[in-house]
């Protein structure tokens, strides 16, 4: 909730993004220098990504274009 809370004050559009991401079973993760994103991945689909492949591409569409900003929401939490 933070993370969404940080975004929709620096872009609500992201903030939406991000929003959906987490519906869709994207979880924050401890890394190993801070916070990440990553997929719960369900091949049944039914509570997560159905593959790491399909979350990769709406990655690839929807979160690198705000990577910095994302990195720098990240680093906030």
């Amino acid at each position: 909730m933070r993370l969404l809370a940080f975004a929709e004050g620096e872009d609500p559009m992201l903030a939406g993004t991000l929003h959906g991401f987490r519906c869709a079973g994207t979880r924050i993760r401890q890394g190993q220098k801070g916070y990440v994103l990553r997929p719960d991945v369900d091949p049944t689909g039914n509570l997560a990504w159905g593959s790491q492949t399909a979350y990769e591409e709406d990655r690839e569409k929807w979160l690198r274009p705000h990577a910095g900003k994302i990195a720098e929401l990240l680093r906030r939490l």
